[in-house]
């Protein structure tokens, strides 16, 4: 399976148990999620100019930090951080203020995005990061194909980009890598 992290084995947990509740072999069902992959914002990968970009859905302090733990185990060479409070998003994002961030503290490289890019600066800036100074933002950008591009030239070729985002920024992303080329088109 191609499911990462705690989520991923949960979910493939589920599959499985759902289909035994059915009365499907396990060893069948286990074989069926063979070469299973991530759905829109479920850590997909895709490959852009030799470089791996990694896609992670955040809708809350949880997900948030649970994708940032799995980020920073993958030791990626940047990391985009997505904001947005269109009505999909939900309007109230105080809840950045409850995230853990320190675990991204080693990543050479962290961008912010989205409509509210410039509350999770005003966040980083507030985050601890014992010993290791300050944060190394390289963009604070509204625009995500300004901000994607801005992290894109710091990653060196056969690097890895891991964006954590919630939904809009993620589309609006997830929607600049169809026009370049790397990734399907989400089903309206």
């Amino acid at each position: 399976m191609h499911l990462a992290g705690p989520s991923g084995a949960y979910d493939a947990a589920a599959a499985v148990s759902a289909a035994m509740a059915i009365g499907i072999d396990p060893c069948v069902a286990i074989r069926a999620l063979d070469g299973a992959t991530p759905a829109f914002g479920r850590l997909e990968e895709v490959r852009l100019r030799g470089r791996r970009v990694v896609l992670a859905l955040a809708k809350n302090p949880a997900s948030l930090t649970e994708s940032g733990a799995i980020a920073a185990g993958e030791q990626p060479d940047g990391v985009l951080l997505g904001l947005s409070d269109e009505p999909a998003d939900g309007r109230d994002v105080s809840w950045i203020w409850d995230v853990d961030f320190d675990r991204l503290s080693a990543v050479p490289w962290i961008g912010f995005t989205g409509t509210r890019a410039a509350d999770l600066a005003l966040r980083f800036k507030y985050s601890a990061r014992p010993a290791a100074g300050p944060w190394p933002v390289v963009a604070t950008e509204p625009l995500v194909d300004r901000a994607l591009e801005a992290m894109l030239v710091r990653v060196p070729r056969g690097g890895t980009l891991i964006v954590l985002a919630t939904y809009t920024a993620l589309l609006g992303i997830r929607k600049s890598l169809h026009r370049r080329g790397v990734a399907p088109a989400i089903p309206t």
